[in-house]
């Protein structure tokens, strides 16, 4: 490989190295005016166990004979 090259791949990667530190740095910000914003996440409805399980019902229902 040439010189020039070698200047242009490390440039790039210089470049790409950048972009994603920016990325992680807008990320962060943005993460932390959300949670600023919004306050504490609500508990998850799947993995969190409800405190009791209700099952439907249609009130009394009358015996037959």
């Amino acid at each position: 490989m040439s010189d020039l090259q070698l200047a242009l791949a490390a440039a790039g990667a210089v470049i790409i190295a950048g972009v994603v530190a920016f990325n992680v740095l807008q990320e962060r910000a943005a993460r932390r005016k959300a949670e600023r914003d919004f306050g504490e996440p609500p508990p998850d409805a799947l993995l969190d166990t409800p405190p009791g399980r209700r099952e439907p019902t249609m009130g009394e229902v009358p015996p037959t004979v």
